[in-house]
């Protein structure tokens, strides 16, 4: 399921074949991504227990999803790497919550971010309704906006997307935690004298992170280029959906022959719609792999 939110408008797109290779078809970007999605079959409510999902939030350059077809934690990330420049300027997002937290963000809930704001001393976390990109995009005048919004002393275990500001020090920090665009090169020059840090590999060595080691990652990147080119000439849901095609058929043909007759009843069964991608946006899934390849390979 791909909920795919525009300027207020939202719209819930169901494919019964392409939760398993959901990835396949988010991972050429926002186009291909949307197309896909919006040719899929319309649904008035949240479909349960899905193999994966995503939002696509196109107003404000989102993209959350998960996925339960992975065998490891290194197939995940490897889709991640890839989608740094596939969804370049966009926020990416893994959901950990899986179709809970898509709910949360649909309904408003879900924060972008934790902000720690450092003053005496002290720690205040705030939940932000931004991505740290537009946070720090804003520059020290963000501050007094943030200071408007609700605090808590008790902020999550380990939040994956973050933002440390000390304004005394004028000192700032910022992390992400699955390769997202989250990742970023900060502007300095919209923060005057402040002096920032990626605290990204600090804390996933503090927080003992479970990222795969990069030999790994350079094996996950090479099978997640096998299985795109694969899913351009045969498209997974497509040959999932032949396969219960050819077994309904047999079925009839069986009844049939014994002198019954067989009644198809229209389903869910047979919902996939598959989309084919432009020449470009092939060739730009395959620039992107290699790349984040050859990241992990030297």
């Amino acid at each position: 399921m791909i909920v795919v939110k525009d300027v207020g408008a939202e719209e819930i797109y169901y494919s019964h074949w392409g939760g398993e290779a959901m990835h396949l078809d988010l991972l050429a970007g926002p186009d291909a991504a949307v197309r896909f999605a919006t040719a899929q079959r319309r649904e008035q409510r949240w479909v349960a227990d899905l193999v994966a999902a995503a939002v696509i939030d196109v107003g404000r350059r989102v993209l959350l999803w998960y996925s339960r077809s992975f065998d490891e934690t290194a197939a995940m990330y490897a889709v991640l790497e890839a989608m740094r420049e596939t969804w370049a300027g966009w926020t990416v997002h893994w959901a950990p919550g899986a179709d809970g937290e898509l709910i949360r963000y649909c309904e408003g809930c879900r924060p972008m971010c934790s902000v720690f704001i450092v003053e005496n001393d002290r720690p205040r976390v705030h939940a932000s309704p931004l991505p740290v990109r537009a946070l720090i995009a804003a520059g020290p005048a963000v501050l007094e906006q943030i200071h408007g919004w609700p605090c808590s002393d008790k902020p999550e275990a380990m939040p994956r997307h973050g933002l440390l500001l000390a304004p005394a020090d004028r000192v700032g920090a910022h992390w992400a935690f699955d390769g997202s665009a989250d990742d970023i090169d900060v502007a300095q020059a919209g923060w005057g004298e402040w002096n920032w840090e990626d605290w990204r590999q600090r804390l996933e060595a503090e927080a003992g992170s479970e990222r795969p080691a990069p030999s790994r990652m350079a094996v996950a990147l090479t099978e997640l280029s096998e299985a795109f080119d694969k899913h351009q000439v045969l498209d997974t849901g497509t040959e999932l959906a032949a396969v219960l095609l050819n077994a309904t058929g047999w079925i009839e043909q069986a009844l049939r022959s014994a002198g019954g007759e067989a009644v198809r009843v229209e389903d869910n069964s047979f919902t996939h719609r598959p989309v084919e991608l432009t020449e470009g946006e092939v060739l730009r899934t395959r620039v992107a792999i290699r790349s984040a390849r050859t990241r992990f390979e030297g």
